[in-house]
């Protein structure tokens, strides 16, 4: 298994605010946050910190990007 450098992951993340731009703009990811958020009883910006509604961002995120319109 190969290891990856982590200290420079800058690019590769998306950032918390593009989060709660994401979650405004996107239904299919704003149902998802609000679903996370009614089953582990918590607010939206609680959710948009934890890794799960993370990585379903940044997916929901790659196929807004690829989408051909």
């Amino acid at each position: 298994m190969e290891r990856v450098d982590c200290t420079n992951l800058e690019n590769v993340e998306v950032k918390f605010d593009e989060y709660e731009v994401l979650y405004q703009k996107n239904n299919d990811f704003r149902r998802y946050v609000d679903r996370y958020c009614t089953k582990h009883r918590i607010s939206v910006a609680e959710a948009l910190q934890h890794y799960l509604v993370r990585m379903a961002g940044r997916m929901y995120k790659e196929q807004m990007d690829n989408k051909v319109e």
